[in-house]
């Protein structure tokens, strides 16, 4: 991949100076979650294995926006994190500036200190599973809501069926997933993908390839996003 343009780099470093920051200061002291959502060194957990899921399972990642857009932004994140709550609402702002020019894509990165990660996990690829995109968002909003408006994570097998009630979704499977730790391969393979794409805590925002760490404002998005949109338009008028 080529090296970004002064503008790119220069916002990407701005991020990046915003989450050392954050680091420097959970260093300070013991937290039970570190300003990135994870604490220093916090390792996402390893999946148990599972059995083989369903054949008519899906292949693609659960997005949100059009199929083409120029911008692909891949959020690796813990439903057990209150700062992937607060970076949710700062990523849906981000898709309402830009409804035609990004897609936003969900990866799991469950820590291995948050223990009911892993099953929130399952829970959503089960209602991802049953309505496709459109349920998992809708279940993706309604936890973090919970947890914004409480102040804490609600993720216990009966409140996950409890939501899947809500949304019209089958309450047994999804208490079925998470108690077959069903989508263990899924969860396992985005793990991965995290670890090679260098992702260490979470939120992580990976803009087309550039790695944006941490809960930072809505700007520094904003201007990723910009800084990329007028790189392809350069691209596209050296073409002509």
């Amino acid at each position: 991949m080529r090296a970004p343009p002064t503008a790119l780099l220069a916002n990407l470093l701005f991020a990046g100076w915003l989450c050392f920051g954050c680091m420097k200061e959970a260093a300070q002291g013991p937290r039970s979650e570190g300003p990135l959502g994870a604490r220093p060194g916090a390792r996402a957990q390893t999946a148990k294995p599972a059995p083989v899921e369903a054949a008519r399972g899906f292949s693609e990642p659960p997005s949100r926006g059009p199929a083409n857009a120029p911008i692909v932004i891949e959020t690796y994140g813990d439903f057990e994190c209150s700062y992937c709550a607060r970076g949710a609402v700062v990523l849906r702002k981000l898709e309402q500036l830009y409804p035609r020019d990004v897609r936003v894509v969900w990866r799991n990165f469950p820590l291995e200190f948050h223990a009911r990660a892993q099953p929130a996990a399952n829970a959503m690829f089960s209602a991802y599973e049953q309505g496709g995109n459109l349920a998992f968002w809708r279940m993706h909003d309604l936890l973090f809501a919970v947890q914004m408006r409480s102040g804490e994570a609600k993720l216990e097998d009966a409140e996950l069926g409890a939501y899947a009630t809500q949304l019209g979704l089958d309450a047994k499977l999804v208490e079925r997933a998470i108690n077959e730790n069903r989508y263990a391969t899924r969860i396992s393979k985005d793990i991965e993908r995290a670890r090679v794409s260098g992702v260490r805590a979470t939120p992580t925002f990976v803009i087309n390839g550039f790695v944006i760490e941490g809960l930072v404002p809505l700007e520094v998005l904003q201007h990723a996003v910009d800084a990329l949109l007028r790189q392809r338009q350069e691209r596209l008028q050296h073409a002509i």
